[in-house]
């Protein structure tokens, strides 16, 4: 398919989600210069999201077509739950510790 135009580009993008929509003659790699790290999922069978240049994302379109992928940020711990959260009232107060220290208390 000499001469044939490709096309990649952003249909949506939010902090925890993006799409992406492409038309390409062979397969390949969509680079996204978006940090790789745990917990990014892409969606489809047919594709599949792995780190690229040590550091960014990378997303395989194993074969020709169009098609369009969402890649959403979904680590595994937010599917945890404690049983003591899971049963608390929804008034309750609830405390986040992140990582540097800092705590943030519910308001009610």
């Amino acid at each position: 398919m000499a001469g044939a135009k490709e096309e990649v580009q952003f249909a949506s993008k939010t902090p925890e989600e993006y799409s992406i929509t492409y038309d390409v003659a062979k397969p390949g790699i969509i680079f996204v210069s978006e940090t790789f790290y745990p917990g990014w999922v892409a969606t489809g069978a047919r594709t599949k999201l792995i780190e690229v240049f040590g550091a960014f994302q990378g997303i395989i379109i194993p074969e020709a077509g169009r098609g369009q992928v969402v890649v959403r940020f979904a680590p595994s711990v937010l599917n945890w739950g404690s049983p003591s959260l899971q049963s608390a009232p929804p008034s309750s107060p609830w405390y986040w510790h992140s990582a540097n220290g800092a705590r943030v208390r519910q308001s009610r």
